[in-house]
């Protein structure tokens, strides 16, 4: 019995001396000299550093740091950028000023940077990044509320300075670099494999950069021509390349490229492949057959073309619904999607284009079919708009699904389901639910002579009926309806439900422009395609047939007939609202760069010259509380508004608005933590607000950034739109500039605001927000637009004084 205890005894002890070893070795960096060991260098250090703690894309437009070869000779410069980066922020040291922080601000250059990486850098790095989230190396790190222990990140000697002057494994770099990354909750950085398509070596792409399958990335450092046509895996940040570790394929296949034909070469004949947007041009010695303009799947092994899969059976129609799952194509119904589908256009050079695309309602793309499924989209040429499609809603503007629809017409209807069309008389009444059999063979089409009514709608003028074509068809809890539409007859319709009658002639040609010129860019942009439709008849795009024709309407939509605005032989996106508080604003409310729409600025609507700076806070603060400053909009009723809200009320209002926002936060409402900074994070309430304050205006005084303290939470609300919705309330009272009042708003008029605090003797109990304006307030502002009318300005006028710059052009010509 002892023998056998005493054995039990060495193999509890071998036992715990494997676990101890296996433990140090999995905690202690590589400490042996050995020659299989590869040592990190401090240039791909650097990079992988400098990835992970910025956007390197913003290089790409910065020419003050050199870009740098996209080899990988090591007498090149390509990581100056990198190290700059670090050195600059005093994340770095020269390998020889290990010991003192305040004396690593040189730049690294030469053959410096290809020098091995030493654990005192790391350490360096390390106590850099604690220091500027301002947590101390013992106490820990704080990244998105989580503290984390430093002392993780490193090994005891390296983190006490004795490794110093070790150089760093590989492997043990990959270890650390690992763990920054995940306490940064770095997202982007991933191990996975991609296959390489092509570097700039091969292709027209830009210098540095390799086509593959997870996009354009950066290569600097890197060679990866001897990887075209390979799969490998790789350590990817972003769109940056920092380690290959394997090639897991040398056999790739490539699904439904464009062969675009034989090019004989001087020797070995070449097939020209247009793959993933850039032409290749493939040895293919002996290859025989017709392969010029067709779709095919091609493979290639060790890099070399072995097998061609053509595909030629094609079928056309007119685009009816484009999804992510199927096509729906008038004759054909819906055509599934293959899994890798590809949309060529064909004219104007060939490109890769979306499905997104393919425009619903018109007939100018040829689809080629492979085992009942769509495998290639082509688009032969471009649209010319006439037609519109939009999606009607349903009664209160509740959403696109119909419980029920009846249609009835003055004139003959012609009513197709599947292959049958049958006539129902004037007068007659169609009606459908969603359980209807008349739904069996899928979309419903009707024509008429005359306008069709829909019976089981109101609008404001009452019973609306339509031009064009009705189609119907279920969708996911009722019945779709679409209308098919000559653009200028849809005019008709807009024209008086987005401004009235009473503006004037010349306002209204001007609104008639504008409508026209949004509504081409959104029969392009597609944007309701799975459900059939371009728009649909909401104020998400233009309102649509909810007022009655009117004369003077038509009239400026037939003088003004196919006229559109256009910069730089392009059309705009001529946006407008209904009242401005005296200045318009630029797109930078929507965080675009103003300078990309350059006909969109911010400027007072009068035509004197002087114009103040209303991104000051007292010049705007004066000019708001002016009821009379003059401008083309002074007259109108929202021209200035007013209200009181108490601080319970306005509490109440951005609380739940924070209780939409999820368990991620929203990038527009960022939180202030513990070290001061401000931040996206998880918030659903900031206890009760305590006070506001305006941090930040953009062009034309409207507000960009709105302090909010609260018992809880402190926050900062980005962009006009969410300033609006999160100070808004139904219970508020707003007074107008007339004296009549407005309530049951979700929203406040507009981010043209200032706020006044309000006191009960020494106590802050609410805020005045004094306002201007109703919408936006980009591009035309439609009631000043009727004082210009009535001062005797003429639409071109009109329109270049909200549009400097732009043109008025016709659609329709050529």
């Amino acid at each position: 019995m002892k023998k056998i205890k005493w054995w039990k005894g060495i193999i509890v002890l071998l036992v715990a001396v494997l676990a101890v070893t296996v433990a140090v070795y999995r905690q202690t960096p590589t400490d042996t000299e050995e020659e299989d060991i590869t040592y990190m260098t401090q240039a791909y250090a650097m990079k992988s550093a400098a990835c992970l703690l910025m956007d390197t894309a913003v290089w790409d437009e910065d020419k003050s740091l050199p870009q740098g070869d996209s080899t990988a000779d090591r007498e090149n410069d390509w990581y100056e950028p990198y190290a700059r980066y670090l050195q600059m922020r005093g994340y770095w040291q020269r390998q020889e000023e290990s010991k003192g922080r305040e004396e690593a601000s040189d730049a690294l250059t030469g053959d410096l940077a290809w020098e091995l990486l030493t654990w005192g850098q790391v350490r360096y790095l390390t106590e850099a990044l604690a220091e500027y989230y301002q947590v101390g190396k013992q106490s820990g790190w704080l990244s998105g509320g989580t503290m984390v222990s430093v002392n993780k990140l490193l090994p005891k000697k390296a983190m006490n300075g004795e490794w110093d002057d070790k150089p760093v494994a590989e492997s043990d770099w990959w270890k650390y670099f690992d763990q920054l990354s995940q306490m940064l909750k770095c997202d982007s950085y991933q191990v996975l494999e991609l296959t390489v398509y092509g570097t700039d070596e091969t292709i027209d792409i830009t210098a540095g950069r390799a086509a593959t399958s997870e996009g354009k990335i950066r290569y600097d450092g890197f060679s990866l021509k001897e990887y075209i046509d390979r799969r490998i895996q790789v350590r990817l940040l972003g769109g940056d390349l920092l380690g290959v570790l394997q090639v897991t394929d040398t056999t790739v296949t490539y699904e439904n490229v464009w062969l675009q034909g034989f090019d004989a070469g001087d020797s070995v004949p070449q097939l020209a492949v247009f793959m993933e947007g850039f032409t290749r041009r493939l040895a293919a010695a002996g290859l025989t057959g017709e392969y010029e303009d067709v779709l095919a799947d091609i493979t290639l092994e060790e890099g070399v073309l072995t097998k061609i899969a053509v595909k030629r059976d094609r079928i056309a129609g007119k685009v009816l619904a484009v999804t992510n799952d199927y096509i729906e194509i008038q004759g054909y119904g819906r055509v599934p999607l293959a899994e890798n589908v590809r949309v060529y256009q064909l004219y104007d050079g060939i490109k890769l284009k979306k499905l997104a695309n393919i425009v619903v309602g018109y007939s100018v793309h040829e689809f080629i079919v492979a085992n009942g499924e769509i495998c290639g989209a082509l688009a032969l040429e471009n649209i010319e708009v006439e037609t519109i499609r939009v999606l009607i809603s349903n009664n209160g503007f509740n959403g696109s699904d119909h419980d029920k629809v009846s249609l009835v017409s003055d004139g003959t209807m012609r009513i197709t389901m599947g292959d049958q069309t049958s006539e129902w008389p004037g007068g007659t009444e169609f009606s459908v639910t969603p359980a209807s059999d008349a739904f069996a063979n899928g979309r419903i089409i009707i024509e008429a002579d005359e306008e069709i009514q829909i019976t089981s709608l109101k609008r404001s003028y009452g019973v609306p009926y339509y031009k064009g074509t009705m189609e119907l068809t279920l969708g996911d809890k009722g019945i779709w309806v679409v209308n098919e539409v000559q653009l200028e007859d849809y005019l008709c319709r807009v024209v008086p439900s987005e401004m009235p009658a009473g503006h004037g002639l010349e306002a209204l040609k001007a609104q008639a422009v504008c409508a026209r010129s949004y509504a081409y860019n959104q029969i392009r942009a597609n944007a309701v395609r799975s459900k059939g439709a371009h728009v649909d008849d909401t104020t998400t795009y233009q309102v649509y047939n909810n007022s009655n024709t009117k004369e003077l309407c038509t009239q400026a939509v037939q003088e003004t007939a196919g006229r559109v605005l256009t910069y730089g032989g392009d059309v705009i996106t001529a946006y407008y609202s209904s009242t401005t508080c005296g200045s318009s604003t630029d797109t930078k409310i929507w965080g675009t760069s103003p300078v990309e729409y350059p006909y969109l600025i911010g400027r007072m609507l009068s035509l004197e010259e002087n114009q103040p700076d209303l991104t000051e806070e007292e010049t705007f603060r004066s000019f708001i509380k002016d009821t009379e400053y003059p401008t083309f909009d002074t007259d109108f009723a929202w021209y200035r508004w007013n209200l009181y809200s108490d601080l319970a009320t306005l509490t109440d209002a951005i609380n739940i608005s924070l209780s939409k926002l999820g368990d991620s936060g929203s990038k527009y409402v960022l939180v202030q933590q513990a070290d001061g900074q401000f931040r996206q994070a998880p918030i659903d309430s900031l206890g009760s607000v305590t006070r506001m304050e305006v941090t930040d205006r953009d062009a034309g005084g409207i507000v960009s950034e709105l302090l909010v303290e609260g018992t809880k939470a402190t926050i900062r609300i980005l962009r006009q739109g969410n300033v609006r919705s999160y100070l808004g309330h139904r219970s508020h009272e707003i007074h107008k500039k007339d004296g009549s009042t407005s309530t049951n708003m979700g929203t406040i008029p507009s981010a043209f605001i200032c706020l006044e605090e309000v006191y009960d003797g020494d106590k802050l109990v609410g805020y005045q927000i004094y306002g201007g304006g109703y919408g936006h307030g980009v591009g035309m502002s439609q009631n000043a637009a009727k004082t210009m009318a009535a001062q005797g300005m003429d639409c071109a006028e009109i329109l270049q004084f909200f549009y400097p710059g732009t043109e008025l052009t016709s659609i329709y010509e050529g």
